[in-house]
């Protein structure tokens, strides 16, 4: 076994270049390791199928009728990268990777001219030709001119049927090549035969450790703990590698990882893309069903029947259902009035997207004309479509058992017949409203749009229903924003609230989610659209592999559906089809090596790449189908594999490089940097934070849960995930970008959310050296050792050690004094105790909870507030408690920017109250608001006195008065309270903060702090010279010597706490926190080999 070449020198690079300045930094011999040479043919595939796809279908719709061959307004035409280049009356109308100073952006954006004029294109639309143009304009090499019409009689040669791609699939015999004892299984004997061909050898195995790290990162998406490392590690059974895997393929993240690339191929998304982005809240229904597929290795041919064709083959089973979300994944707008148009656009897209990810071939490119290089017929195109064409969307589809629908239904119809009386009154009352709003909404419409809404249902076909559809989405977006008249409200409301007193009788709603069926028994008509004939197409497979229509059998359990799509989920899993199961074969092989043994795996026609090793795929595909299409079995044979487990380094790298430079013949194992949510989720566990929980409703991304269930907005994509190019959700994504940018260094050097999680993972190294280390042990030396477990699942090596341990101390010299403690009020001149809320700053606390008030107080401070916090936390000016509200104490400040008690509000928080008879405490919290509202860089007075047992008025006073204006009144309010009581504590009195709770953090300016144990009156307060009586403490920052000295007799002096240098453990935590940050950015982590 060899030693990982990215372990040799993790921490070096960075730990060079200071502390406080991270880097992704990658030594030369790194780089070499995993080099890739670019693939030409593959970026030209890609530059096509776009313009193919995306580009042609564009122009020719909304350009070529006023310029292209027939007619040339203003003397352009678009149908030529020539004539576009060279423009037309105007100028020229494209500037190749210059969208601002192309005439043709300017024209579709209605900047200048206004094109098309009959109106403004879609801003779909308008990004996309802005996209094509800014990537250099790509323009087929074949097509010098575009053509709108295709030959009338199309053919399909024999080199067409020959294609490899369209052979039937094989069962090659397994080649006889043993090696001394390389092979562990059939995959290596495909695999050592081209290598020798080529007179190359494999490389040796990786090292247990490396071993370990990559497969839990492939089939998991996580890293290792380092206990797991070391079981791994002295497991001396000959089945220690096996034992791994078993356990890795039993773990439910096995689905949550490798359901991710499924999602990627389906864009699956929980918005609705395009410019609203609406929310869809039970998308997540199908990214569950997704993950508990896998994870119960559910055979592929039911995962791809259920999801074609759920509702007509299943429909009484929920899981069944949920699958055919799938059809619900397109791009939709709500506003669009062109529904027709929309429709078509949605109908085009789910054509395009099942064809690359169920067939691997680029259907997109026939939608306009017969492919220009394979043999996809511009007939078969719609032959595909025809297959799904008469879908509908539903939002009402209950997830329920035939059982527990006739319990419901049984229930609301008791529920439905007690309250029939009620729900007609109030839908007499909102009669009148809807009839109003649908009939100002349908107006909106084209005419033959509206024809249709002011018919009646039963006479609408069923492409008609499916244009209702949309237009009824319309409508009760605007029934959602209805208001009634005063009147009529109240009439509504008192109803409502008869109808509640029969809740008793009303089920429990059924859960729903995304789904489809299909508009009607009788088929929407398919037809090529410039088809002035509206031929109707039939459903059909590729005429290259078979001419007929297809058979379409009518449902038995679904006899309101076409049968179509069923027909279509049996063709995809026939044994016949040559494309579907190569397909998901090769992508398992993709997803595991990094490139599919066809690296184009959404192409598998002549712009893709051939099969490196055509035999293997052919294999393996008849091993997956003869093994009931078991994901999990296919993986255990791969995984097995002597191919899987080498090493990155191999001994000849430099000379086999010059042969295969792509590493197509799998000579070695190429290191490959983690996807952006594998990124996430091993930094987050790295820091202890991360919450395994599975399945649910999406979570925000700010929340500690696995990437899989943050929330996926196609137009607001979380910043991290994005930077690391996570798939977009607008395209089907079957091999992610892997980039170099700014901004992903600028993230992980200066995002807060990468800082904060330094700080956990610090946090976290410091409890756990805090609970094992042993008297008179190197500190430094066990949080290096526990960080290196953490992040890599490894000791660190001796250099690494001495590296670290340099850096560290360094660091905690640097931050061993505490940053300047008193600054001056701007206005006033006078010192103050400046705390930053932000960073690392000095707050103040008492040394004991001694003197300390427990029944009435009043509290005294001069302040300057220089922010909020951006949420509900409050910042603190002084503070008895730890923000716990089972904990007794009281907190002083001023409310942040999301606070229900409004922004800026001066407010005492209360935590108190009387034991009860038995012992047990009977604690009330309450936030107590003044509407009092300093102003953000000014000098204020605040102050509030308590009197615990008078709950009136008069029982809590605030004061404030500004002090930059020398005629400022005092401000003041009296507010009652609710808790009644004891609030002692055996906290101490913190100055700027909660104790034990950094979000609560001043940011500004605090002095002449003075605490009493009496409510006092107007004269006794500092504001009018008073002296007050029964102090606790009289805190002035005055002196850099002594600023927490109490001027009281009361002799509560402060100590000065600087935040980040003190742990449990004792070592510097903001030294720590910062190697950390270094670990986490470091090639090690984010690298695997």
């Amino acid at each position: 076994m060899t030693a990982s070449p990215r372990q040799s020198s993790c921490f070096s690079a960075s730990a060079a270049i200071g502390p406080g300045v991270l880097a992704i930094i990658l030594t030369a011999s790194q780089q070499s390791a995993f080099a890739e040479k670019s693939n030409p043919k593959a970026d030209t595939a890609a530059k096509t199928e776009f313009f193919e796809t995306k580009i042609r279908p564009l122009l020719s719709a909304r350009c070529f009728k006023c310029h292209g061959k027939e007619k040339q307004n203003g003397g352009l035409r678009v149908d030529a990268l020539s004539t576009l280049l060279k423009g037309g009356e105007s100028g020229v109308a494209l500037v190749a990777g210059k969208p601002e100073e192309s005439l043709l952006v300017k024209a579709i954006r209605w900047e200048s001219f206004e094109m098309p004029p009959s109106g403004k294109l879609p801003a779909a639309e308008i990004s996309l030709l802005t996209r094509w143009i800014a990537g250099g304009a790509f323009w087929p090499e074949h097509d010098a001119v575009l053509r709108e019409d295709e030959p009338a009689t199309p053919k399909i040669t024999d080199e067409d049927r020959a294609w490899w791609a369209f052979q039937p699939i094989t069962n090659p015999p397994v080649p006889d090549t043993e090696t001394a004892g390389w092979s562990r299984n059939e995959v290596d004997s495909f695999i050592i035969r081209k290598l020798r061909t080529a007179r190359l050898s494999p490389a040796p195995e990786a090292d247990r450790r490396t071993l370990i790290r990559r497969v839990y990162a492939d089939m998991l998406g996580l890293p290792p703990s380092n206990d797991e490392v070391e079981t791994f590690i002295n497991d001396e059974s000959p089945d220690a590698w096996q034992k791994v895997i078993g356990r890795l393929l039993d773990s439910p993240q096995y689905g949550e990882r490798w359901g991710r690339h499924w999602l990627d191929l389906v864009r699956y998304s929980e918005s609705d893309g395009y410019r609203a982005d609406g929310y869809r809240p039970n998308m997540w229904r199908y990214r569950d069903w997704v993950i508990q597929s896998i994870n119960n290795d559910k055979p592929f041919d039911q995962f791809v029947r259920e999801q074609i064709a759920g509702d007509e083959l299943d429909p009484h089973n929920p899981d069944a259902v949920v699958a055919t979300a799938y059809w619900r994944l397109y791009l939709y707008e709500y506003n669009q009035r062109d529904v027709r148009g929309h429709w078509r656009a949605i109908i085009d897209e789910l054509t395009d997207i099942t064809g690359e990810a169920f067939l691997g071939m680029s259907f997109g490119c026939a939608k306009c004309h017969d492919h220009k290089f394979d043999p996809i017929l511009r007939k078969d195109y719609f032959r595909l479509q025809a297959f799904f064409s008469s879908i509908e969307p539903r939002d009402d589809i209950p997830l329920a058992t035939l059982d527990q629908k006739s319990r419901f239904d049984e229930q609301q119809s008791e529920w439905k017949a007690k309250t029939q009386e009620l729900r007609d009154q109030i839908a007499a009352i909102k009669a009148p409203y809807m009839a109003s709003k649908r009939k100002s909404a349908v107006e909106k419409f084209p005419p033959d749009v509206r024809e249709i809404a002011n018919r009646p249902e039963n006479e609408w076909n069923t492409h008609e229903r499916q244009i209702m559809n949309l237009v009824q989405r319309q409508i009760d977006f605007e029934y959602d924003r209805m208001k009634l008249e005063e009147e009529d409200q109240h009439k509504v409301d008192t109803l409502t609230e008869k109808l509640k007193t029969f809740d008793d009788l009303k089920p429990s709603a059924l859960p729903v989610a995304f789904t489809v069926t299909d508009a009607g028994p009788k088929p929407t008509p398919t037809a090529i659209p410039d088809d002035r004939g509206k031929q109707d197409i039939l459903p059909g497979i590729l005429t290259v592999l078979d001419p007929t229509p297809a058979e379409v059998v009518r449902p038995r359990l679904a006899p309101k559906s076409t049968g179509r799509r069923a027909a279509l989920a049996r063709w995809l899993t026939s044994p016949e089809n040559p494309l579907s199961t190569r397909v998901i074969v090769n992508r398992i092989w993709q997803y595991h090596f990094g490139k599919g043994i066809v690296e184009t795996s959404s192409d598998f026609g002549h712009l893709g790449e051939p099969p490196s090793h055509p035999e293997l795929l052919d294999w393996l595909t008849n091993y997956f189908v003869e093994n009931g299409q078991s994901f999990k079995t296919l993986h255990r044979l791969i995984l097995n594999s002597a191919t899987y487990r080498q090493s990155a380094a191999h001994p000849e790298a430099a000379r086999i490089a010059l042969i295969d430079p792509r590493n197509r013949l799998r000579w070695r194992w190429d290191i490959r940097r983690l996807a952006a949510e594998q990124i996430r989720d091993a930094v987050l566990a790295a820091s202890g934070e991360l919450d395994k929980k599975t399945g649910g409703p999406a979570v925000a991304a700010t929340t500690p849960r696995r990437s899989i269930y943050t929330k996926v907005i196609r137009n607001s994509p979380d910043p991290m995930l994005k930077a690391f190019d996570v798939a977009d959700g607008f395209n089907s994504t079957a091999d992610r970008d892997v980039t170099t940018t700014p901004t992903q260094s600028l993230l992980m050097m200066n995002g807060k959310w990468m800082l904060d999680r330094a700080g956990a993972f610090a946090k976290r190294v410091d409890k756990s050296i805090a609970k094992t280390l042993s008297p008179g042990s190197n500190v430094s030396q066990a949080a290096i050792q526990t960080a290196w477990r953490y992040a890599f699942g490894r000791k660190p090596a001796h250099a690494e050690l001495d590296s670290a341990f340099r850096y560290l101390n360094s660091l905690s010299q640097e931050s061993a004094s505490p940053p300047e403690i008193t600054k001056t009020f701007a206005t006033t001149s006078s010192p103050a105790a400046r705390i930053d809320g932000e960073h690392a700053a000095t707050t103040f606390k008492t040394e004991t909870a001694k003197g300390l008030p427990d029944e009435d107080f009043t509290i005294e401070a001069v302040i300057q507030l220089s922010s909020l916090y951006p949420d509900a936390n409050v910042r603190t000016i002084v503070s008895h408690w730890n923000g716990d509200t089972a904990h007794r104490g009281w907190n002083f400040g001023v409310t942040s920017t999301k606070s229900a008690y409004k922004p800026r509000n001066l407010i005492l928080q209360l935590v108190g109250g009387r034991p009860r008879r038995n012992g047990t405490d009977q604690l009330t919290y309450e936030v107590i608001a003044s509407n009092l509202r300093p102003e953000l860089n000014r000098p204020y007075y605040v102050a509030v006195t308590v009197d615990v047992d008078d709950s009136r008025d008069s029982g809590v006073k605030f004061l404030m008065k500004d002090l930059s204006a020398s005629d400022a009144a005092l401000q003041t309010a009296s507010v009652p309270h609710k808790v009644i009581g004891d609030f002692s504590s055996d906290l101490k009195l913190v100055i700027g903060d909660r104790d034990g709770n950094r979000r609560s953090r001043w940011d500004g300016l605090i002095d002449n702090v003075r605490v009493s144990r009496e409510k006092l009156k107007d004269d006794e307060l500092w504001i009018h010279r008073g002296t007050g009586r029964e102090l606790s403490g009289h805190w002035e920052f005055d002196s850099l010597e002594s600023p927490g000295r109490d001027k009281s007799k009361a002799g509560n002096h402060l100590r000065a706490v600087v935040d980040g240098s003190q742990s449990v453990s004792g070592i510097n935590l903001n030294a720590l926190t910062d190697l950390c940050h270094v670990l986490l950015n470091s090639n090690e982590f984010l690298y695997v080999d």
